[in-house]
């Protein structure tokens, strides 16, 4: 018969940092898709400045993930 420890930890629910319209980012994303700043912009309604600093707000918290660079750049979770 083994010996185990079993320790329950707290779950810690991080998207409370989130406000509403990056988790409508987050939203959006977790279609599985990888999306640019355009496609984003098409599918919040939000305009072009507040989805790059969403995008940059979420990439900061790392939220999502970048891959590209330039017009090629697109962005999953």
């Amino acid at each position: 018969m083994a010996n185990n420890i079993c320790v329950t930890l707290p779950a810690i629910d991080r998207k409370k940092e989130l406000n509403s319209d990056e988790m409508l980012i987050l939203e959006i994303l977790s279609k599985g898709i990888r999306l640019s700043s355009s496609e984003i912009v098409l599918k919040s309604g939000f305009g072009k400045n507040k989805v790059v600093r969403l995008i940059n707000s979420l990439l900061e918290k790392k939220y999502i993930q970048k891959e590209g660079s330039g017009r090629g750049t697109k962005y999953d979770l």
